[in-house]
């Protein structure tokens, strides 16, 4: 289980490895008729900024420029989960998503990043990050979305909705980890081959 380094970093306006605070993802809008629309919305206390700094960078450096190709729409962003509540399998318990919690030995391997699905993390908490009481997250790649670009920047130049960003290395190896999960083949299981 290594520990992941984090600092309080001010000085950008969003960028790879920002841990933001109470992210509201839009889960679905539908028209109920009458020009009303029903949205449904997830609050995830945590979650991280998984697009690349540079592709960041070079959006807020163009967006008050005319409309260019090469800007973002949006960035992506996994949500992390408190390592406990993922474990006993609660940590989708407010969506009315339960599973099946997760034995030793697996749990072992999650706790290694040995398993690709997932990425634990155990933060280092340091004096100038505010303390949340929760350090230790996994971060599900098969749970992610994202923000409008404009939005992630509101939230991460909120004080109430930044909360550090993961140091290099470390936002290099999930960045890895996670192109490499999202990247795989999937192939049909055994049962759904023909002979």
């Amino acid at each position: 289980m290594a520990v992941v380094k984090c600092i309080f970093n001010r000085e950008h306006i969003l960028c790879q490895g920002d841990i933001l605070l109470d992210v509201e993802f839009v889960e679905y809008a539908k028209d109920i008729g009458d020009d009303l629309v029903e949205i449904s919305r997830i609050t995830f206390p945590f979650a991280t900024v998984i697009s690349q700094s540079c592709d960041i960078e070079q959006t807020n450096n163009i967006i008050n420029d005319p409309p260019n190709s090469s800007r973002l729409f949006n960035v992506i962003v996994i949500p992390m989960h408190n390592a406990a509540s993922l474990r006993s399998g609660k940590h989708l318990s407010e969506i009315g998503i339960n599973s099946t919690g997760i034995n030793s030995d697996r749990w072992r391997d999650i706790c290694n990043n040995s398993v690709n699905r997932y990425h634990y993390s155990n933060i280092e908490p340091l004096e100038e990050i505010p303390n949340i009481g929760i350090y230790e997250f996994v971060m599900d790649f098969k749970h992610y979305f994202s923000l409008n670009f404009n939005d992630a920047v509101a939230l991460r130049s909120n004080t109430n909705h930044y909360w550090c960003t993961i140091k290099t290395p470390y936002i290099e190896h999930l960045s890895q980890r996670f192109s490499h999960y999202f990247e795989r083949i999937g192939l049909p299981g055994p049962e759904n081959q023909r002979v």
